[in-house]
Protein backbone atom coordinates (compact mmCIF):
# COMPACT_ATOMS: atom_id res chain seq x y z
CA UNK A 1 0.00 0.00 0.00
CA UNK A 2 0.89 3.35 -0.74
CA UNK A 3 0.50 5.20 2.57
CA UNK A 4 1.74 8.68 1.32
CA UNK A 5 -1.14 8.93 -0.76
CA UNK A 6 -3.90 5.93 0.59
CA UNK A 7 -3.54 3.86 -2.60
CA UNK A 8 -3.41 0.73 -2.79
CA UNK A 9 -1.21 0.08 -5.14
CA UNK A 10 2.61 0.80 -4.10
CA UNK A 11 3.96 2.52 -7.68
CA UNK A 12 1.20 5.16 -7.75
CA UNK A 13 2.16 9.01 -8.87
CA UNK A 14 -0.44 11.39 -8.70
CA UNK A 15 -0.84 13.22 -12.25
CA UNK A 16 1.33 16.48 -11.64
CA UNK A 17 -1.56 18.66 -12.78
CA UNK A 18 -4.36 16.37 -11.03
CA UNK A 19 -8.24 16.06 -12.88
CA UNK A 20 -10.21 19.29 -13.69
CA UNK A 21 -11.32 19.44 -9.79
CA UNK A 22 -7.59 19.43 -8.35
CA UNK A 23 -8.00 16.13 -6.98
CA UNK A 24 -5.21 14.21 -7.55
CA UNK A 25 -7.23 10.67 -8.58
CA UNK A 26 -5.64 8.81 -11.53
CA UNK A 27 -2.33 7.89 -11.43
CA UNK A 28 0.62 9.62 -13.69
CA UNK A 29 1.69 6.06 -14.74
CA UNK A 30 -1.87 5.16 -16.16
CA UNK A 31 -0.76 5.24 -19.87
CA UNK A 32 2.49 2.70 -19.94
CA UNK A 33 1.21 0.68 -16.39
CA UNK A 34 -1.50 -1.78 -16.65
CA UNK A 35 -2.08 -3.20 -13.70
CA UNK A 36 -4.51 -5.68 -13.30
CA UNK A 37 -6.95 -5.43 -10.56
CA UNK A 38 -6.82 -2.03 -10.56
CA UNK A 39 -9.84 0.48 -11.06
CA UNK A 40 -9.69 2.17 -14.34
CA UNK A 41 -12.01 5.11 -15.37
CA UNK A 42 -12.47 5.59 -19.17
CA UNK A 43 -11.33 9.29 -19.56
CA UNK A 44 -10.76 12.08 -21.95
CA UNK A 45 -7.32 13.52 -22.34
CA UNK A 46 -5.26 15.36 -24.39
CA UNK A 47 -2.61 13.58 -26.06
CA UNK A 48 0.59 15.61 -25.59
CA UNK A 49 2.16 14.48 -28.99
CA UNK A 50 -0.81 15.43 -31.37
CA UNK A 51 -2.41 18.22 -28.87
CA UNK A 52 -5.59 15.94 -29.68
CA UNK A 53 -8.56 14.46 -27.28
CA UNK A 54 -8.32 10.82 -27.14
CA UNK A 55 -9.65 8.10 -24.48
CA UNK A 56 -8.31 5.52 -22.54
CA UNK A 57 -8.34 3.89 -18.84
CA UNK A 58 -6.73 6.09 -16.05
CA UNK A 59 -6.05 3.88 -13.04
CA UNK A 60 -7.27 5.05 -9.79
CA UNK A 61 -4.64 3.37 -7.63
CA UNK A 62 -7.27 1.29 -6.17
CA UNK A 63 -8.11 -2.32 -5.97
CA UNK A 64 -11.44 -2.87 -8.41
CA UNK A 65 -14.72 -4.07 -5.96
CA UNK A 66 -15.70 -7.16 -6.94
CA UNK A 67 -19.20 -5.37 -8.36
CA UNK A 68 -16.86 -3.19 -10.30
CA UNK A 69 -15.41 -6.24 -12.97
Amino acid sequence: MNKKHNKDCIDWKPMDDGTRTGDTVYCALSLICRQIGMKGDWTAFIRDDTKEMDFDYFCTGMHEKKEED
